[in-house]
């Protein structure tokens, strides 16, 4: 089983997403997340890959369902929030780094639609 989340700003304008980049130059977008470790909770596989991958702590990290990522693994999806403010720092910056995506703008990102579906689904409602 792997873990993603999808993290919106404070204000709910913006989602986290994970800019990774290939090793031909390209680069993909995803959601923070991984694989869980031998013995490992999924709530501490989410905790640990938000650590590793964008240098972050979330206070109210909520599971939110479950989904299939097309390379047919189940995905446990959870949902944040953080402020934009926040420092953004991976343990592999050569890469992978966080990016703040509004909505108006994620069409035009390169997600694949089992993680767009679970972005789209748990969009805060802007108040």
């Amino acid at each position: 089983m792997t873990t993603k989340a999808a993290i919106y700003s404070l204000d709910g304008s913006a989602v986290l997403l994970t800019d990774i980049k290939q090793s031909n130059g390209g680069r993909s977008f995803g959601l923070p997340g991984g694989h869980m470790d031998h013995g490992e909770e999924p709530d501490q596989t989410m905790i640990r890959e938000l650590r590793e991958e964008l240098g972050v702590t979330v206070q109210d990290l909520a599971r939110a369902d479950f989904f299939m990522h097309p390379n047919g693994k189940v995905v446990l999806g959870y949902t944040a929030r953080l402020s934009r403010d926040a420092l953004l720092v991976s343990q592999e910056p050569e890469r992978e780094e966080g990016i703040w995506v509004t909505r108006a703008d994620l069409a035009a990102v390169a997600l694949n639609d089992a993680y767009r579906s679970h972005v789209d689904q748990h969009w805060p409602s802007s108040d």
